[in-house]
């Protein structure tokens, strides 16, 4: 029975705890979802706007890893080449500052998981589309290639969207 009051009281002083933190933070976590919002529309309007008389659609960032350089360049890279821009991020300090625009892209769509390698893809009409290889490759190191072919699959799938 000593538990259960334990337990009332707790709640008594959780719950109106809970209620106050979301109303002071529900307006903080409005706010931090539409700047969000905003920033990747203006991104995407930037990207397209910049790149749309050279028909790329497509970001794809890498690096010099061995577990991926040569089989992107040798493998992906001649399949996409046309409607894509490389970044290659172990140049880091040079593309940084020469693509800011693709840096900032990266970063927003790429977040701080699984970023690298990964296509980041700009359809002519609605959403863009994110397809991370990073989880593929770690795979494929192993022998595994079911991951990599899936993820190929599907770049090639959304490339084959953009065509009009």
């Amino acid at each position: 029975m000593g538990a259960t009051n334990k337990e009332q009281l707790l709640n008594i002083i959780l719950i109106p705890i809970f209620i106050v933190l979301a109303i002071i933070l529900s307006p903080i976590i409005i706010i931090s979802f539409l700047r969000h919002y905003f920033i990747g529309l203006i991104l995407k309007y930037r990207f397209k706007k910049k790149l749309i008389h050279e028909n790329k659609h497509i970001l794809f960032a890498y690096s010099d890893s061995p577990h991926w350089k040569e089989y992107i360049e040798n493998n992906i890279e001649p399949v996409i080449a046309d409607k894509t821009i490389f970044i290659n991020r172990s140049q880091d300090s040079e593309w940084k500052k020469n693509n800011l625009l693709e840096s900032k892209v990266i970063k927003h769509w790429g977040g701080d998981k699984e970023y690298n390698p990964i296509a980041i893809i700009f359809p002519r009409k609605g959403k863009i589309n994110v397809v991370r290889f990073y989880q593929a490759f770690k795979d494929y190191k192993h022998g595994n290639t079911a991951l990599l072919n899936e993820k190929e699959l599907e770049l090639y799938h959304k490339l084959c969207g953009l065509v009009p």
